[in-house]
């Protein structure tokens, strides 16, 4: 099973090999996130329920927004 972090840096890997480096995230409390990887291996999350837009540098402060809500939906 792939988990939300596997999935994560993925966006990051992928960001230096393709296109697909963003991400639609659905949430079980309902929580939608826009996510994507730059070019400086730093990822953004746009929380697009709560219009907000997060800067975080590595994969672990992505976890933390998150932290106790579960992946229910993940589209490229």
């Amino acid at each position: 099973m792939i988990t939300f972090e596997d999935r994560l840096k993925k966006l990051v890997f992928n960001r230096n090999r393709d296109d697909l480096h963003s991400a639609m995230c659905y949430f079980k409390s309902g929580r939608v996130a826009y996510i994507y990887a730059n070019y400086d291996k730093s990822l953004t999350v746009i929380l697009r329920d709560e219009d907000k837009t997060v800067d975080c540098s590595t994969v672990a402060e992505v976890l933390e927004i998150f932290e106790g809500d579960e992946l229910v939906r993940y589209e490229t």
